[in-house]
């Protein structure tokens, strides 16, 4: 039994056993979701889930591209535009649920659906062959995706509100939930620590430099600094494109190795592209460097 299926096992279990709440803590939103949709068919309980734009909604509105390969069978694109049918009538209920005040998250909300529309239009390029419906409705989602932003730019001007939980809140999340031993004030007088810390490194420095000539303090080049420019400029697309692609070959090598390999610890990071696998569960024995031929070489350095 692969540890997906245990997951799924011991939360089915749990289900069957009517527990009134289970609390799971994760950095896995999508895989603990599939696992909980796993466990309810298994207990024969309808899974929903809850938010405060979309209300309470069918687990399987959610639509993970990424998960998928193209081009789309039948079944497939049948599968994908079960959820993406959802997105006109989950919007409409949102101009609905969405009463808050808080100018912060209307802000970057915003944001997030307009991205939402440009992953649809990109969406639509790949499944406009696709067999059934989905790319007309991929094109309805859209459309309705694009009314729900301008219906956000009407409503951002009147909030108001701030953001924030307040301090005691954000203490006990910061102890019930991350675990963690400070609280938010010791957390500040930490991070003032260390920028006072950084800045005084920096002085150092500067002082240590400051009889250089100009051209020796730095060092980046004429190309360079075009270079860092046109990063900053026009890189944002390129930059949302990688993050969402190295996201997906995070997920997609966790899966891989909860079905294949599951002894092997991995420990998704929440960013780069280095994956660092631990394989001592698997007895592998004293680990060698080989030489370019392929031959056994010596154990490495210590």
């Amino acid at each position: 039994m692969t540890k997906s299926q245990t997951v799924a096992a011991d939360v089915a279990a749990l289900l069957r056993a009517r527990h009134p709440l289970l609390w799971i803590v994760t950095k896995e939103e999508a895989r603990v979701e599939r696992y909980l949709t796993e466990a309810a068919q298994v207990a024969k309980y309808v899974f929903r889930t809850w938010d405060v734009a979309q209300g309470i909604c069918n687990a399987e509105g959610a639509v993970e591209v990424w998960s998928f390969r193209f081009p789309l069978t039948p079944e497939a694109a049948a599968r994908m535009d079960a959820g993406v049918r959802t997105i006109p009538r989950l919007l409409e209920q949102a101009k609905e649920n969405l009463i808050g005040n808080r100018k912060d998250l209307w802000s970057f909300g915003v944001t997030a659906v307009r991205q939402q529309s440009a992953d649809l239009a990109q969406l639509l390029k790949q499944v406009e062959n696709a067999p059934g419906e989905l790319a007309a409705d991929v094109e309805r989602a859209k459309r309705a995706t694009d009314a729900f932003v301008a219906w956000i730019d009407t409503q951002l001007p009147s909030k108001t509100g701030p953001s924030g939980v307040g301090i005691e809140n954000y203490d006990w999340y910061l102890k019930n939930v991350q675990l963690a031993p400070y609280s938010w004030q010791e957390e500040v007088a930490i991070m003032e620590r260390e920028l006072a810390r950084a800045t005084a490194l920096l002085s150092l420095e500067e002082h240590k430099n400051a009889k250089l000539p100009p051209q020796l303090r730095y060092h980046a080049g004429h190309f360079g600094v075009l270079a860092s420019v046109a990063a900053f400029t026009d890189g944002g697309p390129w930059l949302e494109a990688l993050l969402r692609h190295l996201d997906a070959n995070r997920r997609r090598l966790s899966s891989l190795l909860d079905d294949a390999l599951p002894a092997v610890r991995y420990v998704m990071p929440e960013g780069g592209y280095l994956a660092w696998l631990d394989c001592r569960a698997l007895g592998l024995g004293e680990l060698r460097v080989l030489d370019a031929d392929g031959s056994g070489g010596a154990p490495p350095a210590r």
